[in-house]
């Protein structure tokens, strides 16, 4: 990056408006810690990428998956160091990315507007609705929403992962590496049918847990691919 505005996503949602409604609607039925709307593998989908920061965190498990898959591609020493460097280096672009646009437009998460902000909108949806004992699904964090870190680091991670594979289409599996802080993982392996599948399913975690818009993965997502695709072919180019 350039700077830490390059990738700066634009403008979240009216609040009055009826695309606001919509993402209000459906945070509050699919992301609650008790929602019908929500299925078994949606649910385990949410604790598989929650990552917090007790556990692996998102660039720790990005890495993680660059290890299983970069381990059978025959690098050469050099060439590891420049791949481990690049996805490395853009996590930490994410990380940037995507918090300065979260203190950039400083928009709240679900859990307060359900619980405590809905009748501010101004919001004329009947969707819109206050609803006090809401919880989302996993833990709620501390600082802006939009946009998702995690949607970031997936959509770098994936999108460098795949430059340097020469594909996004690789089926593999992975386990949880936080099956201590949720038990529920344990013996459990999820599957993907590509790079981008992963990230997608990554993004999509945090819906399901209740703790982001359906804006903040889209527009992180597109923000984290550009971001990896940029440095891939800037930083450390391959001598001719």
């Amino acid at each position: 990056m350039k700077g830490c505005a390059q990738f700066r996503c634009t403008e979240f949602y009216d609040p009055a408006s009826p695309e606001f409604a919509e993402a209000f609607d459906s945070a509050r039925r699919l992301g609650g810690e008790d929602s019908t709307l929500r299925t078994a593998d949606q649910s385990e989908i949410a604790l598989f990428w929650e990552d917090g920061p007790w556990g692996i965190t998102p660039p720790g498990h990005f890495l993680y998956i660059a290890v299983q898959l970069l381990q059978e591609r025959n690098l050469s020493f050099i060439e590891l160091a420049r791949a481990f460097a690049l996805i490395g280096m853009t996590q930490c672009d994410s990380s940037i990315c995507a918090w300065d646009t979260k203190y950039h437009y400083d928009v709240l998460r679900p859990e307060s507007a359900i619980r405590v902000r809905a009748p501010k909108f101004n919001n004329p949806d009947p969707r819109v609705v206050l609803q006090p004992d809401w919880r989302s699904y996993i833990p709620t964090p501390e600082f802006p929403s939009y946009t998702s870190g995690h949607s970031t680091f997936g959509a770098a991670a994936a999108e460098m992962i795949a430059l340097i594979y020469g594909r996004d289409d690789v089926a593999f599996s992975g386990r949880s590496p936080d099956e201590v802080i949720w038990p529920q993982l344990r013996g459990v392996t999820r599957h993907w049918t590509s790079l981008s599948h992963m990230a997608e399913e990554n993004g999509l975690s945090r819906i399901y847990g209740g703790v982001h818009w359906d804006v903040d993965d889209s527009k992180a997502m597109d923000a984290g691919r550009a971001l990896a695709r940029q440095a891939f072919h800037s930083t450390f180019p391959r001598k001719t």
